[in-house]
């Protein structure tokens, strides 16, 4: 059986070359992410199968969680190792669900959503989440510290499959 581990604090992942490919996207947002703290895990065996059942599963987790379907998804142009939900705008209320208590004086909200599935070492694969709400400002996106709460139900939810097979 292959091990997990949970890489949850002090994890610094820099995404500095991450390029969005998208037939279609309905806003440009800026695609330099630094995640400190995100909820990852490893897997210490890393093949085809695992990349495709990491991405296959954040597939799945987006279109349930988020009401989306498959044209709302964007993957990276230098390969197949993100998947990302085209961001999207929720109301002030909603933001709550993902971040602390923030001002309530931005013109609007939304949220960037983003699985992150990787060869990392020689044989270990990254599975990561990251969900970052921001505000508009009317000038630039002000990006707000998730709570962290969805990303890591899903990697419980992962967890939780994989015991069942």
């Amino acid at each position: 059986m292959a091990s997990y581990k949970a890489l949850l604090s002090g994890f610094i992942l820099s995404i500095c070359s991450l390029h969005i490919w998208a037939q279609e996207l309905s806003e440009p947002f800026d695609n330099n992410f630094i995640m400190k703290d995100g909820y990852f895990m490893k897997k210490d065996v890393c093949t085809s199968d695992t990349l495709l059942d990491f991405k296959s599963f954040s597939i799945a987790q987006f279109l349930k969680h988020f009401n989306k379907n498959q044209t709302d998804l964007i993957t990276t142009d230098s390969g197949d190792d993100a998947l990302f939900i085209k961001p999207f705008d929720i109301s002030y209320n909603n933001l709550l669900t993902y971040t602390n208590p923030q001002p309530n004086d931005f013109n609007r909200y939304r949220l960037i959503v983003m699985a992150l599935y990787t060869p990392v070492l020689e044989d270990t694969c990254l599975l990561g989440f990251g969900i970052f709400p921001e505000g508009w400002d009317g000038k630039n996106w002000i990006r707000f510290k998730s709570n962290k709460k969805l990303e890591s139900k899903f990697l419980e939810d992962y967890l939780n499959s994989e015991n069942l097979k």
